[in-house]
């Protein structure tokens, strides 16, 4: 049985033992427990645990014990306790000896006995036999259902004195002797040769059956046998027959049967036996047998053997377990402390898959200084070939046993294994006391032992209360605290009153200081918890009285029922009725006879004292009959809405009208006009009242409401196409009555608004549906594919022409507008002038093939753009906040006649911008190496879009044009070079940067711009929720960003992803380079930045130039495994 098993046997077992035991002792507290020990344990004895009272002095009762199973049929299983020094109620003789029958409770107390002895079952005794000496259990030997037992005599003089000699008992059920059998030298058909003094009848043990022919074998000890030596003794091995008598036998000694090991003089093996399984898997059992006096290298301590058994009850094999033998290591035996004089098999107590066995010493001194002969009882865990594994000593010292143990006692002299009596999952264990005191000196006794597996630990009791003070009544919530294994409590709460909850709630009416008592219990004992005086009840405050009462207008005679509403501690209530009549109940009924007004008082008393409610006239009592209410409805039926007119057609004098239309609604007007929204059918009251009181009219079903049709859903987009984002208004136009509208935009967003406007982010084809609800239902529109939103290439593409292949005419993402003659340098030189000034390629714009083209209106500005140049065009959209756009230009004159001229213009569509011109009256200071003509200086050009194109948006298209144009006749060419170009970020900007947005958070600005002397708030957010609240937020910045910009370099416990994840470190930390560490406020929630304040720098110096910033979350506590957590990056280009 697992450990959960037995607990929860435990748990259901400990409430009943805790009620019905009377001299139950409970072991000690710890922290916990070790297999073998004592949970707790019950003596059986003259005077304790409704043992027989019948037992005397020197009875010597549990020198001997048997666990027969359940012979009355109960269900519980039966002890069977020898008592050899038992007179058989015979004056002036002695030890004839006596077996008791013990019929158990589970809690290990006995329900009722029988003795059997000499005169009960009509036994040849003879005074001293002692029969009783020996007591084991014989199994349903006659297969009649009822377990029998054998009682072994040692003292027995069949054929010479104290050869000895054993019983077999059939018994009843109510434990009498059905029939017996005696097995002796001269009886039972045993033939072995014992000698006076063998003490045959020792050891006694049912072995199973070795030969395999249905009946059991029998083991008995005869311990003074001289077999190699004085009294070294053997163990025979009888060959039963079902009738009791014995057909064959083996004798093992150290002579006979195989048996290898050494004994010594008086060892007195065969002492005692138990059968302890198949130890070397040969599948018979094999046997372990005592010697409690054994000597071991000198020294006389005793000895258990283990013998693997052949079928014909030989010897295969056999070893002695001793003191530093056979794995029973240390120096817990002393000289002549028997150990041996009784075993017993327990089952596999420690869950390790192999037997165990437990082992008396009954001469162990364990105790007080002076202590002798106390006895103690080791429990063995044994190995596989049952060799010793560990043990657990239970003595007045060890184990938790705490039983009242005196010198002399002999605790342990016998042994006997119920099974698990008591129900917890675990065996149990008896063991006898042969010289206990209890009835008179050596009378015995013996003790019901629960053992522990190991599994549980005994309890602690504590607990925590609040409040601890309060005005009566004052309710306490109870809160066990309690450590170990439990299963049952028990509070007294100081006022008399008790619980078995495990967290009870009381509430102290009485006031005064209140102790509080807690005990707990489980199957490894008890613990109890007591507190003095640690709640305090004050006296309460007064009562407030309040009441109600119904009706309280009507002919007489009128009866009332009152319903006390008071609130707070009452002790006592007194009623006065107005009309002499009075009353104590809480909810009294009352009858007014008499028409009248009538004022009715309520008064409610508690410690704090008296407080009255008086309602004057409260009670109107009348003789005149009420109304007859009555009324019609104009509409019976129709559709949802259903509005019906009412008319009251009451007779008799009516002052109020109170109407319920059925469907939660009420109106107090005398004709009421009501509206139902919902079908169904309704009952309709109206409840008239008069001078004479009320009088109701209910006419069940009578209004019936139908279904309204539902709406049939129709809608319109304003524009279904277009480049991202792309904002899209819907227009409602479903029909019928619409009370409600679920729109799905297909891209995981909802509105519930008549007309929404919705802004689709990313590219894709989304289905748009609107679900039109109405008080007949719903409908649903579903327009597949409805609205298509594409994604276009932001920025520009091959800005410096490194892409194209130099010698040859621009193309790609370049578009010839007008010319022959454009060619992507270098051609020839390796360079022009400044050219290039990105990369190794520039574009060189010939004029070539025009003639007579106008220039730009207003160069530098918006202007009508030039007309008949020859030059290349890109079209474009903006990624914010790379808004500036830059580039580097000159133009080469080739006509000295005419006013030639090259430009750079930019266009939303609407309006044109010219960025750069050059003409014949531009100055020529260097010279071009295309043909050695001469060339404008170069100029860099740099134009914040944004601002030229105010109204400008995300999806606004730009073109770009570079061009060249002769001004008159097609006569010698011109040129512009072009290089460089690109777009940058606008000053006072942030610029977003990083590449692992699985491990990251996120970083936006929340207020302002990084401006000069300003202060921006930026927030800190874990978007994913993996810290806890409370988290504080930071902010690195640096002049410089990692060196693996845009990304970063990967450190772990620094992701938000989860407890060790990786994080991106974006800036770069180095002393000298990172500027501060800015600390913000907390964070909480995901989706709620934490703020962070960055004071931009101050100095002119810093207009123009870059620093780069990242947050970070520290979640001090690790509430989810995350301590730090790093976010995205931004870069901020300071500006004015």
């Amino acid at each position: 049985m697992s450990s959960l098993a037995r607990a929860l046997v435990a748990s259901s077992l400990t409430l009943s033992l805790a009620s019905s035991l009377g001299t139950l002792f409970l072991a000690g507290l710890a922290s916990a427990q070790s297999p073998g020990e004592v949970l707790w344990h019950q003596k059986i004895s003259a005077a304790k645990g409704g043992g027989p009272r019948g037992i005397k002095t020197d009875d010597q009762f549990g020198r001997a014990a048997a666990a027969l199973g359940d012979v009355d049929g109960d269900g519980v299983g039966d002890l069977a306790v020898g008592a050899l020094g038992d007179d058989d109620n015979t004056p002036g003789v002695f030890d004839y000896g006596a077996c008791w029958i013990l019929f158990m409770n589970q809690d290990g107390t006995v329900k009722s006995h029988y003795k059997i002895s000499r005169s009960s079952a009509g036994l040849p005794l003879d005074p001293a036999d002692e029969w009783g000496r020996t007591v084991r259990e014989l199994g349903d030997w006659d297969l009649d259902g009822i377990p029998d037992v054998m009682v072994g005599t040692c003292y027995d003089d069949d054929n010479g004195t104290d050869k000895g000699a054993f019983y077999l008992l059939l018994l009843n059920r109510d434990g009498s002797v059905k029939s017996w059998t005696k097995v002796s030298e001269t009886s039972g058909g045993f033939t072995g040769d014992l000698d006076p003094d063998d003490q045959f009848g020792r050891g006694l043990r049912v072995l199973g059956d070795l030969d395999l022919d249905g009946v059991p074998e029998i083991g008995v000890g005869s311990i003074r046998d001289d077999d190699g030596g004085r009294n070294r003794g053997a163990y025979w091995i009888l060959f039963m027959r079902r009738d009791g008598t014995v057909r064959s036998w083996t004798k093992l000694s150290e002579t006979q049967g195989n048996f290898q090991s050494s004994l010594s003089d008086y060892g007195e093996f065969g002492f005692d036996a138990c059968v302890i399984g198949d130890r070397n898997g040969d599948g018979i059992q094999d046997i372990a047998i005592s010697a409690p006096d054994m000597k071991t290298d000198g020294n006389q301590q005793g000895a258990v053997f283990v013998i693997y058994l052949n079928r014909n009850g030989t010897a295969q094999a056999d070893f002695r377990i001793t003191e530093n033998y056979s794995g029973f290591v240390g120096t817990m035996l002393d000289y002549n402390d028997e150990f041996g004089c009784a075993i017993e098999y327990l089952g596999d107590l420690d869950g390790d898959g192999f037997g165990d066995i437990a082992v008396g010493a009954g001469k162990d001194d364990d105790g007080p200084t002076g202590s002798f002969d106390r006895g103690a009882v080791y429990v063995l865990f044994l190995n596989a070939n049952a060799t010793v594994k560990s043990y657990q000593k239970l003595s007045r010292l060890y184990g938790r046993f705490y039983g009242p143990i005196d010198n002399a006692d002999r605790f342990g002299t016998s042994l006997a294994c119920p099974g698990d009596l008591n129900g917890d999952g675990v065996e149990d264990l008896f063991a006898g006391v042969r010289f206990d005191d209890d009835g008179g000196s050596g009378a015995g006794c013996e003790y019901f032992l629960a053992l522990n597996d190991g599994s549980f630990t005994p309890p602690i009791g504590k607990f925590a209360f609040t409040p601890r003070r309060g005005k009566a009544p004052l309710s306490v919530q109870f809160t066990d605290q309690s450590t170990g294994s439990l299963s049952a409590w028990e509070w007294d709460f100081g006022d008399g009153t008790t619980s078995t909850e495990r967290n009870p709630s009381h509430t102290y009416t009485s006031v005064g200081l209140k102790s509080v008592t807690m005990v707990v219990r489980g199957p490894a004992g008890s613990s109890q918890r007591i507190l003095a005086n640690i709640i305090k009840v004050d006296a309460p405050l007064l009562a407030v009285p309040s009441f109600e009462a119904a009706p309280v207008l009507g002919l007489a005679p009128l009866a009332l029922q009152f319903n006390d509403a008071s609130t707070g501690l009452i002790a006592s209530r007194s009623w006065s009725f107005g009309d002499g009549a009075t009353s104590s109940e809480a909810s009294p009924s009352h009858v007014y006879t008499t028409a009248g007004l009538y004022t009715v008082a309520l008064t409610v008393t508690n410690q704090a004292g008296a407080s009255t409610l008086t309602r004057a006239d409260y009670v109107r009592v009348t003789d005149v009959p009420p109304p007859g209410a009555d009324f019609s409805a104009g509409t019976l039926n129709g559709q949802a809405p259903l509005a019906v007119a009412f008319q009251d057609t009451s007779s008799g004098d009516v002052t109020a009208w109170a109407w319920s239309f059925g469907d939660g609604a009420t109106s107090s007007e005398q004709n009421p006009l009501h509206t139902y929204l919902s079908p169904g059918t309704f009952t309709v009251t109206l409840t008239a009242t008069g001078p004479g009181g009320p009088d109701t009219e209910v006419k069940p079903g009578l209004i019936t409401v139908e279904p309204t049709p539902a709406p049939e859903a129709d809608f319109a987009a304003d524009v279904t196409e277009g480049i991202d984002p792309l904002t899209v208004s819907f227009t409602d136009l479903s029909s019928g009555l619409v009370t409600a509208r679920a729109w799905s935009f297909g891209d995981g967003s909802h509105a519930s608004d008549a007309n929404p406007t919705h802004t689709y982010i990313a590219p894709g084809v989304y289905t748009v549906t609107l679900v039109a609800t109405g008080p007949g239902g719903s409908d649903q529109e579903d327009r597949v594919g409805l609205v298509r939103v594409i994604s276009v290439a932001r920025g520009l593409s091959d800005p410096s022409f490194e892409e194209q292949l130099a010698g040859a005419a621009p193309a790609g993402a370049w578009t010839v507008l007008a010319g022959a003659e454009h060619v992507v340098e270098p051609t020839i030189a390796l360079g022009d002038g400044p050219f290039p000034l990105d990369g190794a390629q520039w574009l060189r714009l010939s004029s070539v093939g025009t003639s007579f083209a106008l220039a730009p209106t207003t160069p530098g500005q918006e202007t009508t753009p030039g007309q008949g140049a020859a030059g290349v065009e890109q079209r474009f959209y903006l990624e914010d906040p790379l808004s500036v756009l830059e580039f580097d230009a000159a133009f080469v004159r080739g006509d000295t006649l005419d006013n030639d001229w090259a430009s750079v213009d930019v266009s939303d569509g609407l309006t044109t911008v010219n960025l750069f011109f050059a003409d014949g009256a531009s100055a020529t200071p260097e010279t071009s190496t295309v043909g050695g003509l001469p060339r404008t200086a170069r100029q860099h050009v740099s134009a914040d879009l944004r601002q030229l194109f105010p109204g400008s948006l995300r999806n606004t298209r730009f073109t770009l044009t570079l061009q060249v144009a002769n001004a008159g006749e097609d006569r010698a060419p011109s040129f512009a070079l072009v290089d460089d170009l690109r777009l940058v970020q606008a000053p006072a900007t942030a610029l977003r940067y990083g590449c692992d947005a699985a491990v990251r958070g996120s970083l936006k600005v929340l207020a302002g711009a990084p401006r000069l002397g300003t202060t921006l708030s930026l927030g800190v957010d874990n978007p994913l929720g993996t810290q806890g609240p409370n988290s504080r937020a930071y902010l690195w910045m640096s002049t410089r960003a990692d060196a693996a910009y845009p990304c970063g370099t990967g450190l772990a416990n620094f992701g938000m992803a989860g407890p060790g994840a990786l994080g991106e470190i974006l800036v770069n930390r180095t002393s000298g380079v990172l500027l501060k560490t800015v600390v913000g406020g907390q964070w909480s929630t995901p989706g709620s930045p934490a703020p962070v304040p960055l004071v931009m720098p101050t100095a002119l110096a810093w207009i123009g130039q870059s620093v780069y910033v990242q947050g970070y979350l520290i979640d001090a506590r690790i509430t989810y495994g995350v301590k730090t957590g790093v976010t995205d990056g931004l870069k901020l280009l300071i500006g004015p």
